[in-house]
């Protein structure tokens, strides 16, 4: 995890938390199925905004 922190930018903690998120979607019990998973930052803008720097 270490090193992909280090490659991408991403804190250690946002790294395990997306670990966690994968972990569970894989050990899931076969008898469910989950289709998408999707994953936004605490302090993540929406999709409609956007924010330029003058």
């Amino acid at each position: 995890m270490k090193k992909i922190a280090m490659v991408t930018g991403a804190t250690k903690a946002a790294v395990k938390a997306i670990a966690d998120v994968a972990f569970y979607a894989a050990s899931a019990p076969k008898h469910v199925q989950i289709a998408e998973v999707l994953v936004l930052a605490t302090h993540q803008a929406s999709g409609s905004v956007v924010y330029r720097e003058k």
